[in-house]
This record gives C-alpha cells, structure tokens and sequence, in this order.
C-alpha cells in the first residue's frame, strides 16, 4: 500500500546498524525496516520542483512528534534544498499537507535559519 502511494519513491532497506534512536527507551525492532528516497529522475528540477505542501506535511510531523530539534536535524540533514520551489500552499498538490499556522511560521522560519529559504 506504501508503494502505491510512494510511487515516485525507491523503496530501500534500512540496515540495522544505520539507525540511531531518538528516545532511550528505543526497543530494538526484529524485523525489516524500510525507507523510501528520491529516485534519481525525481530529484527538484523546473518541472518537478520541491512542493511546499510536502515539505509542510513532513515538518509538521517533525514538529508535533518530535519537537523542533528534530525538525531541524531532518532539514539539516536532507539534500537537495536547493531545487526549484513550488508554494502551492492555497491549493495543495500534497493530500496530507495541513496548513495549521502555528506549524506554517514555524515552518517557514525554521527553514529560512537552517537553510535560508524565504518563502516568497
């Protein structure tokens, strides 16, 4: 179901070794743990630019789980912010983006310390 709706996305397996817990109390997990990244074709262009309803969804959910620390290690540690932009903020390509504007100034202000993106 994941790879239907992550269909511009590879699905990869997450190497064990390579994850690094956020609480202490992380139980290790016995099983497969996947991630989906940009395939190569999809990475930000003028014609597939960076959709800020997106980036909106996923901070926010940096944000409400996690805090804002964490929201800035996920865009401190993601590349590619240097793509086009498209604010589709008034009429949302992303279906699970949530325009709350509590999160949207957090949002934009996190975005213009950590990478000096200024929404226009």
């Amino acid at each position: 179901l994941l790879d239907v709706r992550e269909e511009e996305y590879e699905r990869v397996m997450v190497v064990a070794q390579n994850i690094h817990p956020l609480v202490p109390q992380f139980e290790p997990i016995n099983g497969r743990i996947f991630t989906y990244i940009a395939q190569t074709e999809h990475a930000p262009s003028t014609t597939n630019p960076i959709v800020q309803s997106e980036v909106d969804a996923i901070l926010t959910g940096c944000l409400q789980e996690h805090g804002e620390p964490f929201a800035r290690e996920v865009v401190q540690t993601t590349s590619g912010w240097q793509g086009p932009w498209l604010n589709d903020r008034q009429a949302p390509r992303f279906p699970f983006s949530n325009h709350d504007q509590q999160f949207v100034t957090r949002i934009d202000r996190l975005l213009a310390e950590v990478i000096g993106f200024r929404q226009e």
